[in-house]
């Protein structure tokens, strides 16, 4: 009878995976079916957020352009790389200013050849 009054963790999982399916089918306007078969499939279920700015710590920001951290505060303290943006207790970089940044380095390289 204690059995019946708390369920399971396994049956509580299987609980909150049913009314997310459920959910999920609702608000897409599909069969409960169809939430399943697309659970396993690579069609995203739930949409990606939107794309707005996209944000790079310096780690990332190191692998995209391949410098080192202090070679872009020497950059960014001479004027010539994009500043870092205060977001909370971090800096980060917008992505499309990186990306910027580059056109003009490769242009400036094709400039010279």
């Amino acid at each position: 009878m204690a059995e019946l009054l708390n369920p399971s963790r396994a049956e509580r999982l299987e609980d909150l995976l049913a009314l997310t399916i459920a959910l999920l089918a609702e608000e897409r306007g599909i069969s409960i079916e169809q939430v399943r078969e697309r659970m396993w499939s690579p069609a995203p279920l739930i949409d990606a957020p939107s794309s707005g700015p996209r944000l790079l710590r310096l780690k990332g920001l190191k692998a995209k352009i391949g410098f080192s951290e202090a070679m872009i505060y020497r950059w960014v303290a001479a004027g010539t790389f994009p500043k870092p943006k205060k977001i909370g207790y971090g800096s980060v970089w917008l992505e499309s200013d990186i990306d910027v940044w580059i056109a003009a380095r490769l242009a400036e390289r094709e400039d010279r050849q």
